[in-house]
């Protein structure tokens, strides 16, 4: 986003939030949501699933599109915080969770939450910061 690679360490505490989702086997897949509908409202999530069990969805042109898991990755999921910081430049995925029919699932998730005490002025800084970026002049204030 051409800011200071430190530029987002005062917006958080030290606490970061692990997750682990545990989805049991249902014969009504159709009928039941693992996890329901949401965007991310961390600056980034990181997840890990199973290798073989597609459970994550993201929303794309109005359809669920299943996610196929790959051996040794990680999914990355923006989230709302930079999306907002971005100007739309990088977007907060809609996704939800699915159940399988016949084979139980779990995912571990991960993500940095921004700290309830972070001041205006702080985010603000930031906002200048990419206007000057996209400006190409620094800001007045």
């Amino acid at each position: 986003m051409g800011m200071d690679e430190d530029a987002f360490l005062g917006l958080y505490n030290d606490l970061q939030a692990l997750r682990v989702n545990y989805y049991p086997a249902c014969c009504r897949p159709d009928d039941v949501l693992g996890i329901s509908p949401h965007s991310d409202t961390s600056t980034i999530t990181i997840l890990m699933q199973e290798e073989d069990i597609k459970g994550l969805q993201i929303k794309h042109n109005g359809f669920w599109v299943p996610v196929k898991p790959v051996t040794d990755a990680l999914v990355v999921n923006v989230g709302d915080v930079i999306e907002i910081l971005s100007n739309g430049k990088f977007k907060s995925i809609e996704h939800r969770a699915v159940t399988d029919k016949n084979r139980t699932r779990v995912s571990y998730e991960m993500s940095q939450k921004t700290s309830k005490y972070v001041q205006v002025n702080q985010v603000w800084r930031l906002f200048e910061e990419l206007l000057e970026e996209k400006n190409g002049r620094k800001s007045t204030h």
